[in-house]
């Protein structure tokens, strides 16, 4: 199955994270990763999806059912 904006299993991981409002250090301590890590998957992620923060990505996800809270 192809996966939308061909994100990465981990960048899904992430992207969810984001979808609930969580902030990088969230994101690494819930995943166990660094910091650094979680700030370059999210990114990533706004590469990815064309959109220019994190509040754009979230509706993006939203939008178009990719994600739910």
């Amino acid at each position: 199955m192809r996966r939308p904006f061909d994100l990465t299993g981990r960048e899904e991981e992430v992207h969810g994270l984001l979808v609930r409002g969580a902030s990088d250090a969230e994101i690494a301590r819930q995943l166990v990763i660094s910091v650094r890590t979680a700030n370059r998957h999210v990114a990533n992620i706004l590469s990815k999806t064309s959109a220019p923060n994190r509040t754009a990505a979230t509706a993006m996800a939203l939008g178009q059912g990719f994600a739910s809270v």
